[in-house]
């Protein structure tokens, strides 16, 4: 087995290139970011927190286990499966503009209803003919 270091600042650079892929009306740049993100997981590259403080060697070796489970879950909970491509395009989209668990999804078919914890809500439609979601503000509809 080959170990590789790679440096915070190289692997920063990734997540932040499929962050910017994933924020794409795009569907290929969205596919592009999904790739990424599972190539980093797969080597086992989390993505670094900003105030991330360095650990000793013997912290790192007892907490070495629990991180692994954690980082486990979050596949999982990252892994989930839709009964749609229309689901799977508006969850994406979601995913990429809010943050995780910041607002409820109501899918009805092609479209959504996104609500945040204000109340304020906005309508996502997929259009399968051009592969994209359109934002459409409840006034306009």
């Amino acid at each position: 087995m080959r170990v590789m270091l790679v440096e915070e600042e190289i692997v920063a650079g990734i997540w932040h290139v499929s962050e910017e892929l994933a924020k794409s009306n795009d569907p290929e740049n969205n596919m592009k970011a999904v790739a990424l993100v599972w190539c980093l997981e797969a080597l086992g590259l989390d993505k670094p927190e900003e105030n991330k403080r360095a650990l000793s060697a013997g912290a790192r070796n007892r907490t070495q286990d629990q991180n692994s489970q954690i980082h486990n879950n979050r596949r999982k909970e990252k892994m989930q499966v839709y009964s749609t491509i229309a689901e799977a395009m508006i969850r994406r989209w979601v995913d990429g503009n809010f943050r995780t668990g910041s607002v409820k999804i109501y899918m009805n078919g092609r479209s959504a209803k996104v609500v945040d914890k204000n109340g304020d809500s906005l309508y996502l439609v997929y259009d399968p003919e051009q592969r994209e979601v359109n934002v459409y503000d409840p006034e306009e509809i």
